[in-house]
């Protein structure tokens, strides 16, 4: 016979398996079905940024704001874009439910005033949203970025978190109509069930995410990963300009001018690097000397900016990128979608500076591309011969005082402008899950950039904001 006082107690423990805590840890329904789509691995990114990691299709998930990803093939049927209307500025989104989009808050606090974070306000003339434009290949027009009028829908009302600030920058868009979904083409994407820390790396597992968008492909004009000067913007004009209106250098890089990797060039041809890519060190015992290939690089070089006159190490091969003078040719016609690493707290809070550039981590994450340093040779310098005296890792200047703290760099890829507002999202159980929300993104000369060397991008966790999302989206439940 079951005693009575065994009620309480077992009322007790199944309440407790329904909730994990009160607060931030109660677990959540999903809204709506969401969608089944896999991740997809893209060969020529793969080969481009030399990923770490081992990957199958089976395993976790892989300006404006995506520079150096790919076109998306796979359907990526969640992603929305935000068009407001009369600034004329493009955002991303997600779609959460029948009726809610998920984006950033400085998406529509571009039209609203964002003091009180009210849900009733009407935004139908200011912004619009298209759905289902994510299908490969559906190309856009650059001269008419906010999308085709077919997948639009309109707006019935915004509204930003209310305490709607750096690491608060979430939002929510109301549709004016029901969405009709359709599998693989229109579809929401999983909210995490909890804040569970599924968005938090371990030390001996990497966390893998996805961004996709249709924002820029490149910012300003950076040098690209060949050195010395890595990821950088340029200085442009610079001092040394061979031609007149041109922004990269077209003449042979600065290191045929330095007299001592000329001499070796000479003497030991086989052994000097014969494109962008590698270097070579030659040491007197007293001097060191870093020589790059003498080719003047497909779109020229460039100086970097903050360094000197002395053009020994201060200069970059420059990004195709430079040679684009407007917005409209970086956007990108094809939804792209890039592959990060979610960095580690502390590895956030050395990156990211203060300011404008602050970071919170209660609220936010950052993530970036990790590269390996590589290894260069050197050779010691006695009278006119030259013999291999062992290998060292080129640091890329960041390691002068001994004290650089990490085996990798950030660099090469990274949401950019027009990205803001768009999804983060890995795969959990096989299921595409939101992580995050496109936030901002920031660059060297303390100016905004993308994929910048050890500049990584910040995003604001969904699953900080889980019960305020329920709450304010639950009219749009299926």
């Amino acid at each position: 016979m079951i005693q009575s006082s065994f009620w309480p107690n077992f009322l007790f423990l199944f309440l407790a398996a329904v909730t994990l805590t009160a607060g931030e840890n109660t677990l959540k329904k999903q809204m709506c079905e969401c969608s089944k789509v896999k991740p997809e691995v893209n060969a020529a990114f793969e080969a481009k940024h030399a990923s770490r990691h081992k990957r199958s299709t089976e395993s976790e998930g892989p300006e404006d704001r995506i520079v150096g990803g790919y076109a998306a093939e796979n359907p990526k049927p969640w992603i929305a874009k935000l068009w407001l209307k009369k600034s004329e500025f493009l955002c991303g989104s997600t779609v959460i439910n029948k009726r809610y989009l998920l984006t950033a808050g400085h998406c529509i606090c571009k039209v609203l005033k964002c003091t009180a974070g009210k849900p009733d306000y009407v935004a139908k003339d200011e912004l619009a949203a298209y759905l289902g434009v994510n299908k490969h290949p559906v190309k856009i027009d650059n001269s008419d970025i906010k999308g085709n009028p077919l997948f639009e829908y309109g707006v019935e009302s915004a509204i930003a978190h209310p305490e709607y600030k750096v690491s608060f920058d979430i939002a929510l868009v109301k549709l004016d109509r029901d969405i009709v979904f359709v599998p693989n083409v229109l579809e929401p994407i999983c909210l995490p069930t909890a804040d569970d820390k599924s968005d938090v790396p371990s030390e001996d597992k990497p966390l893998e995410v996805y961004i996709a968008g249709w924002g820029k492909t490149s910012s300003d004009c950076v040098t690209n990963e060949f050195g010395p000067i890595k990821n950088l913007k340029c200085k442009l004009p610079f001092k040394y300009r061979d031609e007149e209106n041109v922004e990269c250098s077209n003449s042979r890089s600065p290191s045929s001018k330095i007299e001592e990797c000329k001499s070796f060039q000479k003497s030991m041809k086989a052994e000097y690097p014969p494109s962008p890519g590698t270097s070579v060190i030659i040491t007197d015992g007293t001097k060191n000397t870093t020589c790059y290939a003498f080719d003047k690089g497909e779109h020229g070089w460039c100086q970097g900016v903050g360094t000197d006159d002395e053009f020994d190490d201060n200069w970059g091969w420059c990004e195709a990128g430079c040679k684009l003078k407007k917005d409209s040719e970086r956007i990108a016609p094809i939804l792209q979608e890039t592959r990060l690493e979610i960095l580690p707290l502390g590895t956030c809070k050395d990156m990211i500076t203060s300011g404008q550039y602050s970071f919170v981590g209660k609220n936010e994450i950052c993530a970036g591309k990790k590269k390996k340093f590589k290894s260069t040779k050197i050779f010691k310098k006695e009278g006119d011969k030259y013999t291999q005296a062992g290998n060292t890792t080129d640091y890329l200047g960041m390691n002068k005082d001994g004290k650089y703290a990490y085996d990798y760099y950030i660099a090469g890829t990274d949401s950019c402008a027009g990205d803001s507002g768009g999804p983060v999202y890995r795969w959990i159980n096989d299921t595409a899950t939101l992580i995050a929300v496109v936030a901002r993104g920031f660059g060297s000369n303390n100016q905004d950039g993308c994929a910048e060397l050890n500049y990584p991008g910040i995003y604001t966790r969904v699953a900080k904001f889980l019960d305020w999302i329920q709450e304010n989206a639950k009219d749009g439940v299926c």
